[in-house]
Formats: C-alpha cells, structure tokens, sequence
C-alpha cells in the first residue's frame, strides 16, 4: 500500500513515439471552494495545444484526444473529496489512462513527455513520508487509522463488551476482587483481539511507521501481545483517545509523531552514509552523480528543494555539472536547469530507494549536499 509502489511501476511505461499527458492539478477545497480549478486546468490545456504544433501531425491528433479526455474526467468524473491534488496520466494509442489523488499541495502544471508518463515530481514529493498505521485503543474499544502523503483513513474498529468497575461488599472483599480480576481478563481478551485486528491491518498495509495511541497503561499492555515485525515499527506513543469522529484532531497527533520520526529517519541516513565512505557510499553532488552514471546508485540522498544546474547527454542521459562531451558516447552535453529532478528518475531506473533530506541545511551540509549508498 506504500504510495510509491504505485507509482513507481509507471517508469517503465514507455509510450514512444506517441507524448503521454501528465496532469498535477491543485484541486484543494481551501484554495478552489468551486472547482475553480478547472478554469486553470483549461489554461493548462491551452498552453498544451500551443506546444502541439512543433509534433508530427499523427503525434499531434493523439495528444488532442488525450488532452481532451483529460479534461472530460475532471469535469465529469473526478470526485475531490478531501483530495489536495489530482495526478493524472494519459496516452490512448499506449491504452494508458491513470488517476492517483493525494492529501499533499502542489503547483499545477501539465507536461506533454515523450518518454511515458512523467513521474519524477510525484516521486520526489512522496519520498521520505512515512505510510502510518495508528491504533487507537481503550479499555473497551480500538479504532484503526491509515495516514499516508497528507491524508488520514479510518480503516476499522475492534469493540469488546466489558462489566463495569461495580462495588461489591462480599466477605473481606473476596468477592470484589474476584470480580476485579474478571473485568481485567476482560481487558485482556479484547488487547489480544486487537493486536490480532492489527497485525491484519500491518500486513494490508505495509506501513513503515506504527503508532498506538491510547492511556499508557494500555499501550503498554498491547505492545506486549504485538507480533515483532509490528513492534519493529513502532514509534512513540500517544496518550489520546476519543471514540467517535475526532479525524482533524487524530490527524494533527499523527502528523506531529510522523514530523518526529521522519526527523530521527533523516539523521539516521546520514550518520550510516558517513560511516560507509567510501567503499559502500559517497557523498557531494559530482560523486554521487557518477555513480548514477554508472548505475552503481543502491539509496539516493538529496534535497528535493535544492535547484542544481547541469548538463545532459541527449543521446544516453549522463549527467554532469560542467563537462562538455559524454565520456561513454561522446555527444555534445546539453545545459539542464536542474540536475536533481533527473538524477531521481535515474535513481529509480535502477532500483534505488530515495532519501530525501527537507527543511535541514545541516544535515545537508555533512554530505555537502548529496549522497549515495553504493551496490557494490
């Protein structure tokens, strides 16, 4: 259920010779109340067609026909929700036609890519967010939740009928704590239940961070009867339950742990890629570049904010900051913008995990800016 699983099986897709659409449309409710949004996309669609003309003309009827069934399944079927962005990919003649949503904002923007669809913004902007289970639990009650990129799902609940705490008087109390104990073996079964409840939502959603949340002495009693693999996960607690609704509320705890962990995760990357230079890692912009260029690339670590500008092969993609001529085929290497954003679809090409490291000039700093983690 990871968001990147996803999405990553579209860099394979090759539509050549024919462009695929690739949409990233703001569609949050807080900034377009009345889907205005689908007069930007008409922009969008506009400056599009401008660009159509340098195409052959068979490229160009099918691009129409995608650009136009773009803009029908906005208007006619996309239903926001509480989405923030819609991503769409399209190319008729390769029978390609995908529709992701997500809670995360991004500019808008629609790319006519001759390669398939194009992923790489949607890639660098869900690397790094940790796919969350939290189970939420009390004496009576558990609810699950799934947070990932931005947006928060109830997924289930686990309710267990449980006597009350009564008072009886009996002989020297025996009787009340007989009762006592029965209450307790209550709690018991119904923590074992959901442990059990969440180990099947662990394996459904493959979460790389669990949180419980919940009055301490419970989670700490859950946690005992959690499988390894779920204990393996997990991250701090939260003492917090409510019992119906509460999303905005649960939302916001869960975002502040995951802020949290992602934090430890990022200092973690670069005190293992420290230790590892220089045989299994390097670190600094041209270093980890050659070992993009010679597929040598395992983990890319890098700012997904940072703008580097660069030079490209046109004919094989090396990438480089400042020489002149490929070294492996020998064209003339054409100025880039940006380095980063086709240093990550190279990364992926190759199987490589992303590491983005946000917000912390730092932690960017000790690896003057870029790394990798090496396969051999």
């Amino acid at each position: 259920m990871n968001a990147l699983k996803g999405v990553k099986r579209l860099i394979a897709v090759d539509t050549a010779p024919y462009l695929t659409v690739s949409l990233y449309l703001d569609v949050d409710g807080r900034r377009y109340p009345k889907r205005e949004y689908e007069n930007e996309l008409k922009d969008l669609v506009r400056h599009a067609m401008d660009e159509l003309r340098s195409y052959p003309e068979e490229i160009q009827r099918a691009a129409r026909r995608d650009l136009e069934r773009v803009e029908r399944y906005v208007r006619e079927e996309f239903v926001r929700g509480d989405a923030r962005l819609l991503v769409v990919f399209s190319c008729e003649p390769a029978h390609l036609f995908e529709a992701f949503t997500y809670g995360i904002s991004m500019k808008s923007r629609l790319v006519l890519y001759p390669k398939g669809p194009y992923v790489t913004p949607l890639l660098i902007a869900l690397a790094g967010y940790a796919d969350t289970l939290a189970v939420m639990a009390n004496r009576e009650m558990a609810r699950g939740f799934f947070y990932q990129a931005g947006r928060l799902e109830e997924i289930g609940q686990v309710r267990q009928e449980v006597p009350a705490q009564v008072r009886y008087g009996g002989f020297k109390g025996y009787e009340e704590k007989r009762i006592s104990r029965h209450i307790e073996e209550h709690v018991q079964w119904h923590l074992k239940r959901v442990a059990e409840t969440a180990r099947g939502w662990f394996e459904l959603y493959q979460p790389d961070l669990v949180l419980l949340m919940g009055p301490p002495e419970l989670t700490s009693v859950l946690t005992r009867w959690l499988p390894p693999e779920v204990t393996q996960r997990l991250g701090p607690t939260i003492d917090y339950f409510v019992e119906t609704g509460g999303l905005r509320d649960i939302q916001a705890r869960i975002e502040q742990a995951v802020t949290q962990y992602e934090r430890q995760r990022m200092e973690r990357w670069v005190d293992q890629l420290l230790r590892s230079v220089p045989h299994k890692a390097v670190v600094g912009v041209e270093p980890t570049l050659e070992s993009l260029n010679e597929w040598r690339c395992a983990a890319f670590v890098f700012d997904p904010d940072e703008r580097i500008p660069g030079v490209q092969c046109p004919g094989c993609g090396y990438l480089d900051l400042r020489s002149e001529r490929c070294p492996r085929c020998g064209q003339t290497l054409e100025p880039i913008p940006d380095v980063v954003p086709e240093a990550v679809e190279l990364a992926v090409q190759q199987g490589a995990d992303l590491y983005p490291i946000r917000h912390d000039p730092a932690l960017l700093e000790r690896i003057q800016r870029m790394g990798a983690f090496l396969r051999f």
